[in-house]
């Protein structure tokens, strides 16, 4: 947020607000920057997101599906998520988003630009994401469920 002061930042924790002004009172947040603690709904979110930054740090936290990315992409909403663990696997790179490490703060500001600057790229990486997801809708799931059980 502080490197892209022109746009808008939403940052959705798994915390009570509480928590997360404790965490938060010493520092100084961007004034672009909004946080809201856990959320029973978050399909306002998608809706309005442009990118979703999973910004877990590959040493420490390594995510094992994804759960957030392909939420998001079934939104159209291209993700920038980390090199390792299954939510790499769900994030093509160039195709539905990109993996980088969040600690490669110029290179995870290069696809952000990249993103909000390139509109015939960026609506390229949603369609492709709308369609990606779709492989993963509950009609696919039970389809494929129905073919295991009976047509073996």
């Amino acid at each position: 947020a502080e490197a892209n002061p022109d746009l808008p930042f939403e940052l959705v924790l798994n915390s009570t607000a509480a928590e997360i002004e404790t965490y938060f009172a010493e520092r100084q947040l961007p004034e672009n920057l909004t946080w809201y603690p856990a959320q029973e709904d978050v399909r306002p979110f998608y809706e309005r997101a442009r990118v979703l930054l999973n910004l877990s740090l590959p040493d420490q936290w390594v995510e094992t599906f994804g759960m957030t990315a392909l939420e998001a992409m079934s939104y159209g909403v291209p993700c920038i998520v980390p090199p390792v663990g299954g939510i790499a696997e769900l994030v093509q790179e160039g195709q539905t988003g990109y993996q980088v490490d969040s600690r490669r703060l110029p290179r995870l500001n290069e696809r952000i630009t990249e993103l909000f600057s390139n509109t015939l790229l960026y609506q390229q990486l949603s369609l492709n994401c709308r369609q990606f997801a779709q492989r993963f809708s509950s009609n696919r799931l039970v389809n494929d469920v129905y073919e295991v059980l009976f047509l073996i």
